[in-house]
């Protein structure tokens, strides 16, 4: 019986590896058949370097015939769009995978179309490996950077290039101090950045200590600000041989009281420190090196957790700029922590609502917006007020006037009001809206000056005249009324499609009977698209009667694309319940006309006009969800939800449940 069992056990294997040979012979044959080509080549022929040099490398992308395109991005770190086989394994330190796991992507791609002519992508070997021992290796590349057709998951050609030798010699202490002192005179006297981060890439991959220290000496250097410069010098931290040296100076500079720590220097340590452990393990059991990156969650956390409260032991020692950055740093943790996160919190916020009028003024915009329900305090009142004296930012100014007018809206309502009189504000009207002054009589004047004399200098004169004309529709007076109708009708062909429906929703909320006849008029001259900008200016600012009516009376329109935008803009903007009964009707009015269509509706590639009606569908009953003016009970939501007949409203709800009778 055992005999039986292992002949099927040897039986079973050798078919396997039968039907493996065959699936890799297959494999190998169809990518000879494909006209695409990669071939893989050393940059200028050089193959020959010291350890630490950089190994260059070239992808060589072909086709003999179109519709195959590859995707050109290179990053740092490198993505998984490569992978470098290198031979023999023994002295080759694969930090990369062993940092970042073998799964890197980005959310862009550069893509290039192949032809006959050569499609180059280059890149370091370096990027991927530590050459430590010297000797003579083979590199070759599996790339997935081909795409047969659109570019998308599942189009992707697997392509193996053809094998490279290189050689790698000893670097002496002495060639790595002359190496030093050569880069940090390019870098130094390069006013390119691209040409900095090149040759600080190189510092990076100089793995000895003398190289070590002078990367860990410009990583904590102030003055690095340029972001590739700084990733650059990130990633040669990973590629040094001597981590615990980078761990022990980081560290210390962590400690150290005196110095103001910089944003990244917690989880620069949990990584080196995760680098080493990670490389422990791969030392001893290389086969589990993919592996590695997935399985060390809970270590992660740990490690992090413990610089995390190593740098709070320090603010009590620190004062000014250092206290008040290092408890900054801190707040990132704050919200991954849980419990432990809460009390993080109660030992930062103190220093943090202390030291953050000292911060600048883009920094403390940042801050406040990202942790405002963490910070949120009275005492923030003159640190919000001299953002806005200070800061020109148009999202730092919105945020500012926000957050102030929530805290004290007596001391937000001065800024307000500047706000709205200033030619030059680019301040979205929501922010400004927030006001409850009905209008601004005092603000008539600036309202009318800057659209009569509009001065847009540095700034896009359309998107200035846009958002001036929204603030005079929100909050201009009827004293200025006969001016602004006189002016709509002398340069309104010149005005763009949004700000001409702000000024006439300025005329309906002052003069119905003046702005039906206009707008009903002028209606009919638009297209689909330079009405739904024009309609956006209409209802956003100024919303009135007339407006609220015109939209009822676009609801029952049978265009497909115009009822369905009626139906969002009225559940958007309407404030009475009234038109909750308006959006009803029209929606049973459509399942009555649409509902013994609705197979015809979902089918693929139904055309423009069906599906433009099964938006009418979704928009209602989003609309009737969502809607300012009223709320539905949960049991009224459910069922509405589950009332979806066209695909397209069900899409919306992929998770309804039946509600309690």
């Amino acid at each position: 019986m055992k005999r039986s069992i292992v002949l099927l056990r040897i039986s079973l294997t050798c078919s396997l590896l039968v039907l493996l040979i065959f699936a890799v012979r297959l494999h190998a044959q169809e990518t000879r058949s494909l006209p695409l080509k990669v071939t893989l080549r050393l940059a200028d022929e050089k193959d020959t370097f010291r350890s630490g040099d950089p190994v260059r490398l070239v992808l060589s992308f072909t086709s003999e015939t179109s519709g195959y395109v590859i995707n050109e991005t290179v990053t740092k770190p490198m993505l998984s769009l490569d992978e470098l086989n290198v031979s023999p394994k023994q002295g080759v330190f694969p930090w990369l995978t062993l940092t970042a796991g073998s799964s890197r992507y980005t959310d862009y791609a550069g893509l290039r179309e192949l032809s006959d002519k050569p499609s180059l992508v280059t890149f370091t070997a370096n990027d991927f490996v530590r050459f430590d021992t010297p000797g003579v290796y083979t590199i070759s590349v599996r790339t997935m950077r081909a795409y047969k057709g659109e570019y998308k998951l599942g189009n992707q050609i697997p392509l193996e290039t053809n094998a490279v030798k290189i050689t790698i010699l000893p670097m002496t202490l002495s060639d790595e101090s002359q190496e030093i002192t050569r880069l940090d005179q390019l870098i130094d006297s390069s006013k390119d950045i691209f040409v900095r981060e090149r040759y600080t890439e190189e510092l990076g991959y100089l793995s000895g200590d003398l190289a070590t220290r002078e990367k860990v000496k410009q990583i904590l250097d102030p003055a690095v600000n340029d972001g590739n410069y700084f990733r650059a010098l990130s990633v040669g931290l990973s590629t040094s041989r001597n981590r615990e040296l980078v761990i022990a100076m980081l560290e210390a500079a962590l400690k150290d009281p005196l110095r103001i720590p910089g944003y990244w220097i917690i989880g620069q340590l949990c990584s080196l420190r995760i680098l080493n452990e990670r490389a422990a393990r791969w030392t001893s059991k290389p086969e589990t090196l993919n592996l590695l990156a997935a399985s060390d969650a809970d270590r992660v956390r740990a490690v992090r957790t413990e610089y995390i409260e190593k740098l709070k032991a320090t603010l009590p020692a620190r004062a000014g700029q250092s206290q008040i950055q290092a408890a900054i740093i801190l707040l990132e943790y704050v919200k991954g922590e849980g419990a432990a996160g809460q009390t993080l919190l109660a030992a930062i916020r103190p220093v943090i609502l202390k030291g953050l009028e000292d911060v600048h003024a883009e920094e403390r915009n940042r801050v406040l917006t990202a942790y405002w329900e963490q910070l949120k305090d009275p005492i923030l009142v003159p640190v919000l007020e001299k953002t806005l004296r200070e800061s020109r930012d148009p999202n730092a100014r919105g945020n500012g006037l926000t957050q102030l007018y929530e805290l004290d809206q007596a001391r937000a309502r001065p800024f307000f009001v500047e706000e709205i009189m200033d030619p030059r504000s680019r301040v979205d009207i929501a922010v400004l809206d927030r006001l409850n002054d009905e209008m601004l009589p005092e603000a008539d004047e600036a309202l009318l000056n800057m659209i009569t004399q509009s001065d847009a200098k540095d700034y896009d004169p359309r998107y200035l005249l846009e958002s001036q004309t929204a603030r005079l529709a929100r909050f201009a007076s009827a004293a200025i009324y006969q001016q602004i109708k006189s002016l709509y009708e002398e340069k309104r062909a010149s005005f763009p499609m949004k700000a001409r429906g702000s000024l006439l929703a300025y005329l309906a909320r002052h003069s119905q009977s003046d702005a039906d006849a206009i707008i009903r008029t002028g209606l009919k001259d638009f297209t689909y698209d330079e009405a739904w900008n024009w309609w956006k200016g209409l209802t956003e600012t100024g919303y009135s009667p007339l407006v609220e009516q015109l939209l009822t009376e676009q609801i029952d329109r049978d265009e497909g694309s115009i009822a369905a935008e009626a139906a969002w803009r009225l559940s958007k903007y309407s404030r009475t319940a009234a038109s909750k009964a308006k959006l009803i009707a029209r929606l049973d009015r459509w399942r009555k006309d649409w509902g013994g269509r609705i197979a015809e509706i979902d089918s693929e590639g139904s055309p423009d006009a069906l599906r433009q009606q099964a938006g009418v569908e979704r928009e209602i009953v989003l609309g009737l969800l969502n809607a300012k003016a009223w709320k539905l009970s949960d049991p009224e939501a459910e069922r509405l939800k589950q009332s979806c007949l066209s695909k397209w409203c069900k899409a919306q709800f992929p998770k309804t449940t039946p509600p309690s009778l």
